[in-house]
């Protein structure tokens, strides 16, 4: 089993109902359903069902770009864990 751990504090930080539309969107796009802690989303994925960090990526990155947030936040993958950092100033 693994798990894999979004932090999505920026994003909370900047709109909170972006968050919950996130948690939503991997929910229907990943085959397990994350869980919400905080600004954190946690995928714990089974031996049946593996996700990767990677996989997980390119969801967020395409939630951004339907949102059309893609040019404000950039999305990195380091190991088990993900992160969106906000692009600019604050």
């Amino acid at each position: 089993m693994s798990t894999i751990t979004v932090d999505a504090s920026t994003l909370s930080r900047d709109d909170g109902e972006e968050l919950k539309e996130l948690l939503g969107y991997l929910s229907s796009r990943l085959s397990v359903a994350p869980t919400q802690s905080g600004s954190q989303l946690t995928i714990t994925a089974s031996e049946e069902k593996e996700v990767r960090a990677r996989e997980v990526r390119e969801q967020v990155k395409r939630f951004l770009y339907r949102r059309g947030l893609k040019s404000k936040y950039r999305v990195t993958a380091s190991g088990r864990a993900v992160t969106l950092r906000r692009i600019g100033k604050p």
